[in-house]
């Protein structure tokens, strides 16, 4: 999701910028850069983590919807909470400076949105692997030597950003860390049918925290399973559910 949903903002950031007739934010060049820095090293990561799940009873009834409409909403997210504030910041630096620059600040804040919400994402799944915190200080590491290495400025048509262009990239990276919880917090999500199917089966978040509860296997052992609790609301009916996450066995 995170590698379709950050693909997807870069294609965002061009064409929006080519429909309000602005020179295009990145070059041939740097668009492979972005590719390199954001897509390699989170694809290992992805390879080398840990499945989620180890019931895999639970895994079997979300079933297909899973990855049916629900995942399209989270990339479509993922992409406008990626594209919106490097094009912003943009187009505030074209208008601040000149394009070599405006050109860099969509560069460090194309890639700075995406290693953002990857992080902030593994804060709200309960916890960030060695994997994913490897990815992202690699690219991270990446972009810095991009920007400071002069042979590397010059290969890529780079600037070095001034204070303002810091700022630009800093506050685009806290924009999409808001904009991908907003649909999360106060959005809607896929009716659980648990009794309430409306005719669009769509209701409203009006709660959502982690929550640990003990549960009894049929061998004896006991395990804690780790979820999200949320309350689900329409008109005067309401609903709860628990969507397990992790489960670890007691040793």
């Amino acid at each position: 999701m995170g590698l379709l949903g950050g693909n997807l903002g870069e294609l965002g950031l061009e064409v929006g910028a080519s429909v309000l007739g602005l020179a295009s934010p990145l070059t041939t060049r740097q668009i492979l850069a972005v590719n390199l820095v954001t897509d390699v090293l989170p694809a290992l990561a992805v390879a080398l983590q840990q499945p989620e799940h180890h019931d895999l009873g639970a895994l079997s009834r979300e079933g297909a919807s899973a990855l049916d409409k629900p995942l399209r909403n989270d990339i479509l997210r993922r992409g406008i909470a990626t594209a919106a504030p490097a094009l912003a910041a943009y187009i505030f630096s074209l208008r601040s400076g000149g394009l070599p620059e405006a050109r860099t600040v969509a560069f460090a804040s194309i890639v700075a949105t995406q290693l953002a919400q990857t992080l902030d994402a593994g804060r709200a799944e309960g916890g960030l692997s060695r994997s994913v915190l490897g990815a992202v200080a690699g690219s991270a590491g990446m972009l810095v030597a991009a920007l400071a290495a002069r042979p590397l400025r010059g290969f890529f048509g780079l600037a070095v950003p001034g204070p303002l262009g810091w700022i630009l990239v800093g506050a685009g990276a806290l924009v999409a860390v808001l904009l991908g919880r907003v649909r999360s917090s106060f959005g809607f999500v896929p009716c659980p049918c648990s009794g309430l199917c409306f005719s669009d089966c769509r209701v409203r978040l009006v709660k959502r925290e982690r929550r640990a509860r003990p549960v009894k296997k049929p061998e004896g052992r006991t395990c804690t399973e780790y979820g999200w609790f949320s309350r689900l609301e329409r008109g005067n009916e309401a609903s709860s559910f628990f969507t397990p996450y992790r489960l670890d066995l007691a040793v």
